[in-house]
């Protein structure tokens, strides 16, 4: 028996897992990517609207925080 070379793709039940695993994880990466580079695209859509509000988000409403604006 003899070790392959760096050339040579190991042969067997076990590389063959491993090939097949990392070329589902590969597809999985890509489709991932594909995906969040849609949501990006749809966001900056939506943000270059016409019911585009151009001030800063306020405080979370579910965060409870009263942001006193009067002087004082």
């Amino acid at each position: 028996m003899t070790k392959p070379t760096s050339t040579e793709p190991p042969v067997g039940p076990r590389s063959a897992r491993r090939s097949a695993r990392a070329e589902r994880l590969k597809a999985a990466l890509k489709a991932n990517l594909r995906r969040r580079k849609a949501q990006t695209r749809e966001r900056a859509a939506e943000a270059e609207g016409p019911g585009c509000d151009t001030e800063p988000a306020g405080a979370h409403d579910s965060a409870r925080v009263v942001v006193d604006k009067r002087p004082g």
